[in-house]
């Protein structure tokens, strides 16, 4: 209780309220743990309710109007706010054109709270159109009939044509050739003596080796190049809205 009156007193001193001598006599009675006449506690008990029990019930109320005020002006904000109808981002009240993608504020729709729309015309401006060529489908067209010999056909999916017949063509000129070569080898070889024909032979298999591993070159090389062309051809379309060839 002492301790507690004791708070009192040296609060009211710094507030400076009240009779300052009385004050300093009851302080000093407290801090010698006497007893304090019944007036001094009646008289303190009085400060107290005047000045400490007022000043804290107004600073809990100015901090409640306080928090008030943020509040109503979080939510005036929010109500006030508005948004890009291109994509959706929170515009400056200032400014006359969307920060994020650019466009006109006075030339599109604005909105005070995001709707629905907003992610369905995003959706639809970079909607891809039937001149978009898919990367997996270049791929496959690549892969699996470069397997079975048809080179080039991912390079006629994205519109190289010529380029796509050149692969074609040239594998097969590879393949002709060193199937050729083994064959023609095969039919020569009785006119060779044993240490001619070992000779021949070795050179023969060695070229037709070569013919098809170019085969298998050209067949790579298509996949990796058809692949280029497709990420080429759909960033122009992108950006230019046509055809890059």
């Amino acid at each position: 209780m002492g301790s507690t009156l004791l708070d009192d007193v040296n609060k009211l001193l710094e507030m400076k309220v009240g009779d300052i001598p009385r004050l300093e006599h009851i302080k000093r009675t407290l801090e010698q743990k006497n007893a304090s006449y019944a007036s001094d506690r009646a008289y303190l008990q009085k400060l107290v309710n005047q000045y400490l029990t007022n000043t804290s019930q107004k600073k809990i109320i100015k901090e409640e109007t306080s928090e008030s005020e943020d509040v109503n002006s979080s939510n005036e904000e929010t109500t006030n706010s508005q948004f890009c109808g291109i994509c959706g981002n929170k515009l400056q009240s200032e400014n006359n054109f969307c920060p994020k993608c650019g466009s006109i504020t006075s030339n599109n729709e604005k909105y005070q709270e995001r709707p629905n729309k907003i992610s369905h015309i995003s959706q639809t401006k970079f909607q891809r159109g039937p001149e978009w060529k898919n990367l997996s489908t270049t791929t496959v067209l690549a892969v699996i009939l470069g397997i079975f010999g048809i080179e080039g056909v991912g390079h006629f999916y994205v519109g190289k044509i010529a380029k796509g017949i050149g692969f074609l063509l040239g594998a097969w000129i590879l393949f002709a050739i060193g199937y050729g070569i083994i064959t023609s080898a095969q039919a020569g070889a009785f006119g060779y003596s044993h240490s001619s024909l070992v000779g021949y032979h070795t050179s023969i298999i060695l070229i037709a080796i070569g013919c098809f591993i170019g085969v298998i070159v050209m067949f790579v090389w298509q996949i990796f190049d058809s692949r280029k062309l497709c990420r080429y051809y759909n960033d122009y379309l992108e950006k230019n809205g046509k055809k890059p060839w």
